[in-house]
């Protein structure tokens, strides 16, 4: 694990360690790591125990990931002609589903986050065949009235005996 360190100077470091080896240079406290505690390190120069100051972590994301999404995921099997989406953005907005564009050009679908596009597939009637259990998953076509109880009770299909 990568941790921000910052001397006595003021001067940050990057510290690379187990944190367990960084719990043992605690100058006290006890519990999880926090940040503005203090760990002893000896310096280089000339043997002396100096204290330093934990400022923050270090946090590393897979490359694919950030690229992907804070660029927008881009799809053309969701895609629309460009003429219709003025019509298509209308659309969305009417079944609840924000952060979806369309490139004017190309007419494909961007989406800003992996919620926005889950939302999107399952109203559109998409989804991922490959996907895990977070991605937009097959709906059963009669589902929305299987989810209609009020439907169930009018009809008297729902009445217990």
């Amino acid at each position: 694990m990568k941790y921000r360190m910052r001397t006595p100077e003021g001067q940050e470091y990057t510290l690379e360690c187990n944190p367990a080896v960084l719990l043992e240079k605690r100058v006290q406290g006890d519990g999880p790591l926090r940040i503005g505690e203090t760990f002893r390190r000896l310096s280089k120069l000339d043997g002396t125990i100096i204290h330093d100051t934990l400022v923050g972590l270090v946090v590393t994301v897979p490359l694919g990931v950030l690229s992907t999404w804070c660029r927008g995921f881009r799809s053309d099997a969701m895609g629309i002609n460009p003429v219709q989406r003025l019509d298509a953005l209308r659309e969305d907005a009417r079944l609840g589903i924000g952060g979806v564009d369309y490139d004017e050009k190309t007419g494909q679908a961007i989406f800003s986050s992996p919620g926005v596009y889950k939302r999107y597939c399952e109203a559109h009637g998409f989804y991922d065949r490959n996907g895990g259990y977070g991605s937009p998953q097959k709906r059963d076509p009669r589902e929305r009235e299987i989810r209609g109880l009020p439907q169930m009770a009018e009809s008297g299909l729902g009445e217990l005996a």
